[in-house]
């Protein structure tokens, strides 16, 4: 089903550079994926096309090499200073699911999920100019500063915590130096996933005004004549076709970061049990039990972080869903108001019910409040099987 309310009023040239600056909000997160290989799209300035075959081979080529180059560092250890670790397959998984994330991740940008990219862009754009937010020059110049202080705030924080996690072991490789390069690029594949949920969120919480706006205006069934009735009955159609928009943009979020949320779930846990196994053994050394101990602390507090911020920015979707909701139920309830308007709304409130705006992993399970609990739950279930284990070994 397609919906067409948007009229050419403007020059091409016009609509262009609103476009542009729409991307330039994003354009913090996009060099940066740029540097590590990962293309969703091009823009030559008047269209938003796919990667040119060129540009996808380049980006397989520089991932691909980068796994390589880890995996032989690894196996021909370089050191730049101190004295490494010998090779653990048990202890280095979790580092291997994040390359292993890097790669699949490329490949998918450059190959399956490129249309989807182009599709998110394009209809939050669309949306922006229905619902009247660029109008203003300096609305997408707002969100644009806000996301550099997000990202600088990213890359300071990694250069803190890998230099501190750096100077308490004591020892510095050539591929540990690439797993902080990749382990980054998890953290800003996370960050990606929140902004385009936040600028999803502003949209959604825009369109409830517009709605709310529409229910104070023609609320009144003493006043309303047959041209309220007619001018209420559109809008609420336009509001529709909009939130229909939103649900295709929610879902094309979805279909884009399902591996990358699933991957961040898995080597999240992953490092939690590997931690927790590495304390267990540490615990005849007084020194380094207390060490591992706060080492554990800080990586399971920044593993459950990066949990938290999908959910919580996932929930927080939901809650203004929430509301649409409200707002769309009290117009069926209202039974002054013109049939017409009960209808549409009726028809607003089935559609709400199909584009639901839930975040699911693979239609495993979804990406909410109660997935923090059962991550905590499991986490902590597998912390006593592994005292339990370290207890017969």
């Amino acid at each position: 089903m397609e919906f067409d309310y948007f009229e050419n009023v403007e020059e091409p040239r016009e609509r262009w550079k609103r476009f542009e600056k729409f991307l330039e909000t994003l354009s913090p997160e996009l060099k940066l994926e740029n540097l590590f290989g990962m293309n969703r799209f091009r823009w030559n300035g008047q269209e938003l096309t796919a990667p040119t075959n060129g540009i996808k081979f380049l980006s397989m080529l520089l991932s691909t090499s980068l796994v390589v180059v880890f995996v032989i560092s690894r196996i021909y250890i370089i050191t730049i200073f101190g004295k490494p670790y010998e090779f653990n397959v048990f202890r280095e998984f979790p580092v291997y699911l994040i390359f292993g994330q890097y790669w699949v991740g490329c490949i998918l940008s450059a190959t399956l999920h490129t249309k989807g990219n182009i599709k998110i862009m394009k209809t939050m754009h669309h949306l922006d100019t229905a619902l009247k937010l660029n109008i203003t020059e300096d609305y997408y110049d707002k969100e644009r500063k806000e996301n550099v202080i997000l990202v600088s705030f990213l890359i300071v924080f990694h250069a803190v915590f890998q230099l501190c996690d750096v100077a308490s072991d004591g020892v510095l490789t050539l591929s540990g130096t690439l797993h902080v390069v990749v382990y980054f690029y998890q953290d800003l594949e996370l960050i990606m996933f929140y902004k385009l949920l936040t600028m999803l969120k502003t949209r959604l919480n825009a369109l409830n005004d517009r709605l709310g706006k529409v229910d104070l205006k023609y609320g009144n069934s003493a006043k309303t004549v047959d041209s309220d009735e007619d001018n209420a009955a559109m809008e609420l159609y336009d509001l529709a076709a909009l939130y229909y928009d939103l649900g295709e943009i929610c879902s094309s979020i979805n279909s884009v970061f399902n591996f990358h949320v699933l991957m961040i779930l898995t080597s999240s846990f992953a490092h939690i049990i590997v931690i927790q196994w590495v304390v267990l053994h540490s615990r005849g050394s007084n020194d380094d039990f207390t060490m591992n101990s706060v080492k554990m602390t800080i990586w399971c507090i920044r593993c459950v972080c990066a949990i938290l911020t999908m959910c919580i920015t996932c929930e927080k979707l939901l809650s203004l869903r929430k509301n649409t909701t409200t707002s769309v139920n009290e117009m069926i309830m209202d039974y002054d108001r013109p049939p017409q308007v009960r209808r549409l709304a009726k028809a607003f409130m089935e559609l709400l019910e199909a584009c639901d705006l839930k975040i699911s992993v693979y239609d495993m399970f979804y990406v909410d409040s109660g997935l923090v609990f059962k991550f905590l739950s499991v986490s902590t279930t597998y912390l006593i099987v592994l005292i339990q284990i370290y207890h017969f070994v």
